[in-house]
C-alpha cells in the first residue's frame, strides 16, 4: 500500500516542485524522487507525537519554504512523506486571492464613483435651486413695495428702487445706517418694540 501511494504521489509531483519519499521510522530513506540527502529529522520528531500530520519548513514567502505532510503505514514500518515548494503548493490559492482582490477593488471603485456622482449631482441640483431662488428673490425685491434689507445688527445693507422713490433717499444715503433714520416721532416705544419683536420672530415686518 505504501509503495502504491508512493508511486501515485511521485507520478504527480516533479522534482522541481517537491519531493516524495518513503522512510523507515529511523529516518533512513527507502525511496525518494529527489536525488541527494534530505533532512527528515523534523518528520521523525513529529512522528513521536502523531502518526500523520503536516507542517511548514523554512520561512513563509522565501524560496526554501516547503509544506510537508507525512503519514505512517498502519501495517508496515514505513512513513510516506510529501514535501512541496510552498510557492507551488499555494499558487492556485494565491491566484484566486489576487483575482478576488482585484474584483473587490473594482467594486469599491465603482461604489466610490457612484457615491461621488450622487454627491456632486445633489450639490449641482442644490446650486440650481439656489440660483432659481435668488432669481425669484431678486424679482420680488424689485417689486412696487418699498423694501430694505438689514444685517443681524439692524444695519441697512440694500434698498430697492421703490424704496428710494417712496422715501426720497438714495441708496448710498441709507446703506450702513440704522432704520431709526426713518423714525417719524409719531409712534411710541411700544410700537417700535412690537415691530422689532415681529422682525426677530419672523424676519420681516
Amino acid at each position: 500500500v505504501s509503495q502504491s501511494r508512493y508511486n501515485f504521489y511521485s507520478s504527480h509531483i516533479s522534482e522541481a516542485r517537491g519531493q516524495v519519499a518513503l522512510l523507515r521510522f529511523d529516518g533512513s530513506v527507502l525511496f525518494s524522487t529527489r536525488d541527494g540527502k534530505s533532512d527528515f529529522s523534523e518528520v521523525i520528531r513529529q512522528l513521536e507525537q502523531s502518526e500523520a500530520g503536516a507542517f511548514r519548513l523554512g520561512t513563509s514567502g522565501t524560496p526554501d519554504a516547503r509544506l510537508v505532510a507525512y503519514r505512517a503505514s498502519a501495517n508496515y514500518p514505513f512513513v510516506l512523506v510529501v514535501s512541496l515548494d510552498e510557492a507551488y503548493a499555494l499558487r492556485a490559492w494565491r491566484n484566486e486571492m489576487h483575482s478576488t482582490g482585484w474584483t473587490v477593488a473594482l467594486l469599491l471603485m465603482l461604489a466610490l464613483a457612484s457615491w461621488y456622482y450622487w454627491h456632486y449631482e445633489r450639490i449641482s441640483r442644490m446650486r440650481e435651486q439656489d440660483a432659481a431662488d435668488l432669481r425669484i428673490a431678486a424679482a420680488a425685491f424689485e417689486a412696487q413695495e418699498g423694501m430694505f434689507i438689514t444685517d443681524v445688527h439692524g444695519k441697512i445693507l440694500r434698498v430697492n428702487r421703490a424704496f428710494c422713490k417712496i422715501t426720497g433717499y438714495e441708496a448710498h444715503e441709507v446703506v450702513g445706517r440704522s432704520p431709526w433714520l426713518f423714525s417719524s416721532g409719531r409712534h411710541d416705544a411700544d410700537f417700535y418694540q412690537a415691530m422689532w419683536l415681529a422682525i426677530a420672530r419672523h424676519g420681516v415686518w
